[in-house]
């Protein structure tokens, strides 16, 4: 499988190139000497080498916001005022009787409760105790599918 990162640099090089192919194209060229291009390419085929640097901008700009969303971040950063997904750290049952931490090994999503102070993943089996974590690292929910025509 190709790095990511390897594709960014590469879509960077091809954009970098294309622009300086579409300056080299744009410029005055005396006619008649040899070595020289019997024509002057159109606005057309500069145009053409822009639009092909744009897309490997675009590309790269794309690739680049994709793995940002994927990677995981210390939990220092979440925001408090929404859910995200949360992993690593400890765990443990209601907090009014806390007792045991045990480790989290998964992924849940959670939300920060401002009076306990504490990240909260939902209820239960019984419905009366509150999971309540203190997770190391967290990153944004994905965003949800369109819905089908």
């Amino acid at each position: 499988m190709t790095d990511v990162k390897e594709l960014i640099r590469e879509a960077r090089e091809r954009a970098k190139t294309h622009r300086e192919v579409a300056e080299v194209l744009a410029r005055d060229r005396p006619d008649g000497e040899p070595g020289d291009w019997d024509a002057r390419p159109t606005d057309e085929v500069v145009a053409g080498e822009l639009r092909e640097a744009a897309f490997f901008d675009a590309l790269s700009l794309a690739l680049e916001q994709a793995i940002a969303g994927a990677e995981w971040r210390p939990i220092e950063t979440a925001p408090k005022d929404d859910s995200v997904l949360i992993a690593g750290g400890t765990f443990y049952e209601d907090a009014s009787m806390h007792t045991t931490e045990w480790p989290f090994t998964g992924v849940t999503i959670a939300r920060f409760d401002d009076r306990a102070g504490e990240w909260s993943a939902g209820y239960g089996k019984d419905y009366d105790q509150e999971y309540w974590h203190r997770p190391t690292h967290w990153r944004p929910l994905p965003s949800p599918p369109e819905p089908s025509p």
